[in-house]
C-alpha cells in the first residue's frame, strides 16, 4: 500500500509503512467528503499482519501448525469473508455521511431532507404566462368565460401545454384590423430595411438566407439556386442566383420560431433581391460536361445547341438549365432533346466532324449522348461556354425574411425609446378611436409580433425592447391575459378526522400549477390550490409559524417524486381537520415548467365558443421555471438564512434574484454611478426579459431603499470551441466522442452547460482540458480554439472581452454560451 496522500498528516513519502485503519481528514471546502478506514485490500492485509509478538501460528509440541495459501484454504477465506464486509460497511459509512452534509449530498431527496431544517422551501416549477387576442365573427359582443382553455400545437417531441384564461373577458366585436406603415421614413426599430434580402454572417464574414421552420434539405456544399417565383415576375426569365452552401445552422428566431439558417459565402447578384419573401431556394442539382472529345469547340456549342457527354434522360422539355464558366452563369429553357452518336479516338482523321465515321480499319469509339436545343434569347450559347451545366433542381421551400434577433442593433438618439407610429388602416377597415391609451398586440407581416399600446391620435406605441417588425402590421385587439395549467375541479382528498394532528393528502395530478405573484405558497408565488372542508373555503399559508390554533389553513409541499402534500393544521398550530366522510376537496391545476409554446403556435380552442373565429398568438408566452434542482438548492438555502428576506450586502441582493422564477443566473456588484456620485448595486440575470421581470418582483419588497438597485439582463456572448481527440483504439469512437460532447455541453452537468455557466465566469483551456481528458477512452486533446463571437466583433477596437491564450474572461456583465450544434462546437476524433 502506498501512503502517500497529502491530504493526511501521517503521510510521509514513501515510507512503505503499512497503516491501518487509516486516519479519516478532510481538507475544508471539499465538495465530497473522504470517511473510508479501509478497503478490501487494506482490511485483508490487516487481518492476515501478525499480532505484536506474534512470527506465525504455532502449538506446543506440533510446531506450526497454519500458514495461509491460496489453494483451498478455509481460514483464509473467512478472513477475505470478513474482508468483503468491512469494505461494504465501510463504504456506506462513507456515502452516509457524504449525505448528512448539504455540501457533499448528492442525491436530490437527501439535499431536500437536510433544507427542511433551515426552512428553506425549494422553488416548485412555475407556470408560464402570456397575453392572447380573441378574433370575433361579428360585432356582437360576447364573454370569454374564466378558465377557457387554448392548446398549443406542440413541436416535434414535445407534448401540447393547455393555458387557461385568468379572468372572465369581454370581446367587443370584430375590430382586429390591418395597417400599413405610412409614407416616408419609419423608424429603424419597426422597419430595419425593405428588402431584408442578407445578413452579414460573423462567422465567416459571408451572407446568409433563412427558410422557416427546420428544414435536412440543405447540407454544407449544397449547389442552391435562388429563384423569383413567376407569379412575382412578369419577365420571361425571373431574376436568378446560384451560390454553394458553406454551412446550416438549425435554431430559433427571437420569438421561439424554427428557422434554417442556410451560410453562403456570397451571392454574385444579391443587390437585385428587392424582396427575399418573393423567391423560392431550389437545391440538389445535378451536373453535366460539354462532350470531351471534338477538336472544335463550335462542334460541341452553338447559339441555341450544346452536346453532352453522356446520356442525360432525365432532361425533359420546358427544364431550366444553366450554364457556367468562370464567374459568368446563363440561364435557359430546354425546348427540344434529341440523342446522337459520335465518334472519339479517330487516330487518322482527329479534327474531323464528330459525326463521321473514321476510316475502315480504324474504328473510333461510338458515343450515345444528349443534344439540347434551349431557347434563342439575348443570351445565347457560345462557345465560350464551356465548363459545366447545371439541371435537375428541387424545391426547397420559401425564403424568410431576416429575423429580427440577425438584424443589427438600432443605434442613435431614438435607439432606446420606444417607437410611436401613427397607422393607416388597409381597406375600408377603421381603428376604434380611444380617449386614452389601450393595450395592443401587434403582429407583422412574418407572424412576429410585439406588445404595443394605441393611443389617442391612432398613434401606435411598441413596448420596450422594441423588436423589427415587417410591415404591413396588424393590431389586435381584445387580450387574453392567460396562465398555464389545466384545471381539476372537486378531486375529492379523502376523510378529515380531528382525532389526527397535521393530516396530510397528496393530490392526484402532477405538477401543481404555481403562478408567479401575490404570495400565498412562498416568497414571491402562490399556488392555485382550493381547499374546499364541508363546503367551506380554507386559505393556503407559507408555514404554521404563529398561526392561531383555530386558522383554518393549510400549507403545501412538494416530495422527492414531484407530487403535491396538502398539511393541515395540528389543533395548536392551524385547525385541526374535522371529522366527516370525503369532506375534504381540492381544485387546482396542473402543468408548468421553463418549456413554453413557440410564438403563434397557442391557438387550439379546445371548446367551441359562439362568436369566436380564432386565437392569435403572436407574442410567445414565458415566465415560467422548473422546480430548482439539486445544485441550485445547496447553493442558495444557506445563503437565504443569512438574507432574512433583506438585501444588504451584494449577495443577499444576489440570492434574493436568483431565487427569481424563470432566472437561471444571477450577479450582484457594487458599481459608482457616476450621474449620482453614490455607489449602486448592479444586479445583472439571466437568461431574458422575463427573468428579469422576477427580480425586479421578487426584490421589490426587499432591496434597501438607501442602496439604489439596478436590474438588468446580463448578456449572452456566443462562443465556438473546437478540438481534436486522440482516442484509444480499443473504444467506439461515436460513443467517446457523444461523452465528449456530454462533458462539455451538457445543461446540467457540462463544462459550459446552460444551467451551469455563471455570469462573469472566466473559462480556462485546462478546464476543457480536464473535463474531456476526464472521459474513459480519451488519450489526448490537441488544436483546441475557444473563440467569442464578441471578441470577433470587437476586433480593431477596445473590447472588454478577454480572449487570452489560455484564459477567458467574458466581464462582470455576461456570460458565455455554447450552443449545441455542429457550427459552435466541434470535435474531432482522430
Amino acid at each position: 500500500m502506498n501512503c502517500c496522500d497529502n491530504s493526511k498528516p501521517e503521510a510521509i513519502c514513501p515510507c512503505g509503512e503499512f497503516v491501518h485503519p487509516r486516519v479519516i481528514f478532510n481538507a475544508p471546502g471539499r465538495d465530497a467528503l473522504s470517511y473510508r478506514a479501509g478497503d478490501y485490500a487494506t482490511f485483508r492485509r490487516a487481518l492476515l499482519q501478525s499480532r505484536p509478538g506474534e512470527t506465525e501460528l504455532t502449538r506446543e509440541g506440533q510446531g506450526q501448525i497454519w500458514r495461509p495459501t491460496g489453494e483451498g484454504d478455509l481460514a483464509l477465506q473467512m478472513m477475505e469473508w470478513w474482508a468483503y464486509v468491512a469494505d461494504i460497511l465501510t463504504f456506506y459509512n462513507e456515502r452516509i455521511a457524504n449525505q448528512d452534509y448539504l455540501r457533499t449530498a448528492d442525491i436530490p431527496e437527501n439535499v431536500n431532507r437536510l433544507i427542511r431544517l433551515l426552512g428553506y422551501r425549494p422553488r416548485p416549477g412555475i407556470g408560464a404566462t402570456g397575453v392572447l387576442a380573441a378574433l370575433a365573427n361579428g360585432p356582437k359582443p360576447f364573454v370569454l368565460p374564466k378558465g377557457f382553455q387554448i392548446q398549443s400545437k406542440p413541436g416535434p417531441g414535445k407534448q401540447p401545454q393547455i393555458f387557461e384564461l385568468d379572468v372572465n373577458t369581454t370581446v367587443g366585436g370584430n375590430i382586429s384590423a390591418q395597417a400599413t406603415s405610412p409614407p416616408g421614413p419609419v423608424p429603424a426599430e419597426l422597419t430595419p430595411g425593405p428588402n431584408q434580402r442578407v445578413v452579414i454572417n460573423n462567422s465567416d464574414g459571408g451572407l446568409s438566407i433563412f427558410l422557416a421552420g427546420t428544414s435536412s434539405a440543405v447540407r454544407k456544399g449544397d449547389t442552391i439556386l435562388i429563384q423569383l417565383q413567376p407569379k412575382f415576375s412578369t419577365d420571361s426569365q425571373p431574376p436568378f442566383a446560384i451560390t454553394t452552401v458553406s454551412g446550416v445552422v438549425h435554431q430559433k428566431d427571437s420569438s421561439g420560431k424554427p428557422i434554417t439558417e442556410v451560410q453562403v459565402p456570397g451571392i454574385d447578384n444579391s443587390a437585385q433581391i428587392t424582396d427575399i419573401t418573393h423567391y423560392e431556394l431550389f437545391t440538389g442539382s445535378q451536373a453535366a460536361h460539354l462532350y470531351q472529345y471534338a477538336t472544335h469547340s463550335s462542334d460541341v456549342i452553338g447559339s441555341n445547341f450544346a452536346h453532352l457527354d453522356s446520356i442525360y434522360r432525365q432532361i425533359k422539355v420546358d427544364d431550366w438549365v444553366f450554364f457556367q464558366s468562370g464567374g459568368n452563369t446563363k440561364k435557359f429553357r430546354v425546348i427540344g432533346y434529341t440523342e446522337k452518336i459520335y465518334y472519339a479516338n479517330n487516330p487518322d482523321a482527329p479534327g474531323t466532324d464528330p459525326s463521321t465515321t473514321s476510316p475502315p480499319g480504324h474504328a473510333g469509339t461510338a458515343i450515345l449522348h444528349s443534344l439540347l436545343t434551349v431557347d434563342d434569347t439575348d443570351d445565347s450559347l457560345d462557345s465560350g461556354m464551356s465548363t459545366l451545366m447545371r439541371f435537375g433542381w428541387r424545391q426547397v421551400g420559401l425564403l424568410n425574411p431576416v429575423p429580427s434577433r440577425f438584424l443589427p442593433t438600432p443605434s442613435g438618439a431614438g435607439a432606446a425609446a420606444n417607437a410611436a407610429v401613427p397607422l393607416q388602416p388597409a381597406g375600408d377597415l377603421s381603428f376604434p378611436q380611444v380617449s386614452e391609451s389601450i393595450p395592443v398586440l401587434i403582429e407583422d407581416a412574418t407572424g412576429n409580433g410585439a406588445r404595443g399600446t394605441l393611443g389617442p391620435g391612432q398613434t401606435l406605441t411598441v413596448d420596450n425592447p422594441v423588436p423589427a417588425l415587417n410591415p404591413p402590421l396588424q393590431v389586435l385587439f381584445n387580450l387574453l391575459h392567460v396562465s398555464r395549467g389545466k384545471s381539476v375541479k372537486n378531486e375529492v382528498l379523502g376523510n378529515g378526522n380531528a382525532a389526527i394532528p397535521g393530516q396530510e393528502f397528496i393530490l392526484q395530478n402532477a405538477p401543481v400549477t404555481y403562478l408567479q405573484g401575490d404570495s400565498n405558497a412562498g416568497d414571491d408565488y402562490s399556488s392555485t390550490i382550493e381547499i374546499w372542508v364541508n363546503d367551506v373555503k380554507w386559505s393556503e399559508a407559507p408555514s404554521f409559524y404563529g398561526q392561531a390554533s383555530d386558522a383554518k389553513i393549510f400549507v403545501t409541499r412538494e416530495d422527492e417524486q414531484g407530487k403535491t402534500h396538502v398539511v393541515f393544521g395540528d389543533g395548536e398550530n392551524g385547525l385541526r381537520l374535522p371529522t366527516g366522510v370525503n369532506n375534504v376537496l381540492a381544485n387546482y391545476r396542473y402543468g408548468s415548467g421553463a418549456e413554453a409554446p413557440d410564438a403563434g403556435s397557442l391557438t387550439v380552442i379546445l371548446q367551441p365558443q359562439p362568436g369566436l373565429k380564432a386565437i392569435r398568438n403572436p407574442v410567445a408566452v414565458g415566465g415560467g421555471s422548473d422546480p430548482d434542482a439539486a445544485d441550485k438548492v445547496r447553493r442558495l438555502a444557506p445563503k437565504s438564512v443569512l438574507t432574512f428576506n433583506r438585501a444588504v450586502s451584494a449577495e443577499d441582493y444576489e440570492v434574493i434574484a436568483a431565487q427569481a422564477p424563470g432566472v437561471v443566473r444571477a450577479r450582484a456588484v457594487y458599481e459608482f454611478d457616476a450621474d449620482e456620485q453614490r455607489p449602486v448595486v448592479k444586479i445583472r440575470v439571466g437568461d431574458n426579459q422575463a427573468a428579469v421581470d422576477a427580480a425586479k418582483q421578487a426584490l421589490a419588497d426587499s432591496d434597501d431603499p438607501n442602496r439604489p438597485a439596478v436590474i438588468e439582463a446580463a448578456k449572452k456572448i456566443e462562443v465556438t470551441l473546437s478540438l481534436t481527440l486522440v482516442i484509444d483504439p480499443t473504444r467506439k469512437i461515436e460513443i467517446v466522442r457523444q461523452a465528449v460532447h456530454d462533458a462539455l455541453v451538457d445543461s446540467d452537468h457540462g463544462l459550459l452547460g446552460i444551467n451551469i455557466v455563471e455570469i462573469g465566469q472566466p473559462i480556462y483551456d485546462s478546464q476543457v482540458f480536464a473535463a474531456c481528458a476526464a472521459v474513459p477512452g480519451v488519450v489526448a486533446i490537441h488544436d483546441l480554439t475557444f473563440v467569442s463571437t464578441a471578441a470577433k466583433s470587437q476586433v480593431g477596437s477596445k473590447s472588454s472581452i478577454c480572449n487570452c491564450d489560455h484564459r477567458h474572461d467574458p466581464g462582470d456583465d455576461s456570460y458565455f454560451f455554447l450552443p449545441d450544434d455542429s457550427q459552435h462546437l466541434v470535435i474531432m476524433p482522430t
